[in-house]
């Protein structure tokens, strides 16, 4: 998994997946996808609402 470019995990996971990445690829955007299979709304929406608030924060600020 650690040569993976999929993310997932708590939030402090996330962010060090996405710095990783960031380092060996010329980023400035990422495609996501919350929902996989048959996942309840209710599921991915709250998945939806922890990456806005507790990952994507880190690299606004950072202007990454």
């Amino acid at each position: 998994m650690a040569d993976s470019r999929l993310i997932f995990g708590d939030a402090e996971l996330c962010c060090r997946h996405i710095r990783r990445i960031s380092k060996e690829l010329p980023i400035d955007r990422l495609g996501l996808v919350f929902h996989f299979g048959g996942m309840p709304q209710e599921l991915v929406l709250a998945s939806m609402r922890r990456f806005a608030s507790e990952v994507a924060p880190e690299f606004v600020a950072a202007g990454s």
